[in-house]
């Protein structure tokens, strides 16, 4: 649309990315209205938008006509079939995303968009670090934030979301990453069929010009590559590939082109990330970097993972406390147990959505002393580990740091990594991981 003057716009959600397209918006001469569910004491709404734009709160969003507006700007907040996203898609209303805003404003770029259920922030800082590119989108950066800081020619990363995809039709970068895919976000989506076509959306956009770097073990989704156009670069930690990034004998990370010529992206010895899944997303990032035509690979030392994923906290009394608060997921806790060298007391637990990843119980037999499992999945936990290690509970995240701490003997390691969102007991995530190293300073 990119000409909004005096067009009617009803944003939903008064969070960072709704507040920011707000703001552009506005300024475009929009007639914006945003629309929030909770009430206005609740809510931190900037003065400078206050005026500019029309806020209804709570309970005064039931009288809203999404048909009276030129499109609605949609945030994850409003599932699909939420009732206004209903009433806004069965009337013909267009649907956006903050992403979408952000993208018709955008000066003429090179863009990389990266998808996955785990992995995107950290595969979007290292591709940052790497290429010295600048970054936006689900990693916390709305994109209408940074339009005006974009220019002509910049390379830039966007982190994007399932709950993003769909409502972003102009959405077709010059090289999307895949990172992996497992069932996540089924209460959004209603199903693990249309979660990852949700994803795949943004790849059946590219045209044959374009480039993909996928995770090779998304092959194994059946109809996940068909009617696919683009180039593709598949990668893989774990598998022997043909053509692709892989890992070589002694360690090196390679790639094999359609000659059949080695090359090695990087040597074994120079990452320092640690587990399997960084490697995952080291791969990937030097994907992108070798389509991008960058060569010479920056030495990893000076790049630090973003906070809460396996983030050493503190070491007290020998015990090594780890923030692993963005394990929301049991793929992630799985993960997480698989680096871990040292015994492992594992804080797991919040809002688990009642999956379990087949491979991680045995994982927990092998690795952990003990789990404490808390909050509103705590139950569930124990049910399912049962026999495999030593189980005890706690109402909440505090109660079960000093459990963990009252158990744990010098040279093991206490990990949070809960294996679930966070929504019981915090705001988000980092709430939660910033919560537990207060919780262990304490201590």
């Amino acid at each position: 649309m990119k000409n909004y003057k005096g067009k009617k716009i009803l944003i939903l959600g008064a969070a960072r990315s709704g507040l920011s397209a707000c703001r552009l918006l506005c300024r475009e001469g929009a007639d914006v209205t945003v629309y929030d569910r909770k009430e206005a004491d609740r809510l931190d709404i900037p003065g400078d938008l206050n005026g500019p734009a029309r806020f209804i709160t709570g309970s005064g969003g039931e009288d809203i006509d999404a048909a009276a507006y030129d499109a609605v700007v949609t945030s994850p907040g409003f599932a699909p079939d939420s009732p206004l996203m209903k009433s806004a898609l069965k009337k013909g209303v267009r649907v956006i995303s903050e992403l979408q805003v952000g993208l018709e404003f955008l000066p003429r770029s090179t863009i990389v968009a990266v998808t996955g259920t785990n992995g995107k922030t950290t595969t979007c800082s290292l591709i940052q670090y790497l290429t010295g590119g600048k970054v936006a989108g689900n990693i916390g950066i709305p994109l209408t934030s940074e339009t005006g800081r974009i220019e002509e020619g910049d390379t830039v990363i966007l982190e994007v979301s399932s709950f993003q995809i769909p409502f972003s039709p102009g959405l077709a970068p010059d090289v999307s990453v895949l990172l992996n895919i497992f069932p996540e976000h089924i209460e959004w989506h209603g199903d693990f069929g249309k979660y990852w076509k949700a994803k795949k959306e943004m790849f059946l956009r590219q045209g044959p010009e374009k480039q993909a770097v996928i995770n090779d073990s998304v092959r194994d989704i059946p109809g996940f590559m068909e009617g696919l156009r683009h180039k593709t670069v598949l990668f893989s930690p774990d598998r022997r590939l043909d053509r692709g990034v892989m890992s070589s004998e002694g360690g090196d990370i390679i790639y094999i082109g359609d000659s059949g010529k080695k090359e090695i992206l990087m040597e074994g010895g120079r990452n320092p990330l640690p587990g399997a899944h960084n490697m995952e997303n080291l791969m990937a990032a030097l994907a992108v970097c070798r389509i991008l035509g960058i060569r010479k690979i920056k030495d990893l030392s000076g790049f630090a993972l973003p906070p809460h994923r396996l983030e050493r906290v503190a070491v007290k009394n020998g015990i090594t406390y780890i923030d692993d608060s963005k394990a929301t997921n049991m793929h992630s806790t799985l993960k997480a147990l698989q680096s871990m060298e040292k015994p492992v007391i594992l804080l797991m637990g919040g809002r688990t959505k009642g999956q379990m990843h087949p491979d991680l119980r045995e994982t927990v037999r092998r690795k952990v002393k003990k789990i404490v499992a808390f909050g509103e999945s705590r139950k569930e936990i124990t049910g399912h580990f049962a026999g495999a290690a030593e189980i005890t509970q706690a109402e909440g995240l505090r109660e079960a740091v000093a459990m963990a701490s009252a158990s744990a003997a010098k040279g093991d390691t206490v990990l949070l990594s809960p294996g679930g969102s966070s929504f019981d007991e915090f705001t988000d995530y980092k709430d939660r991981g910033d919560k537990f190293r207060k919780w262990v300073e304490e201590l």
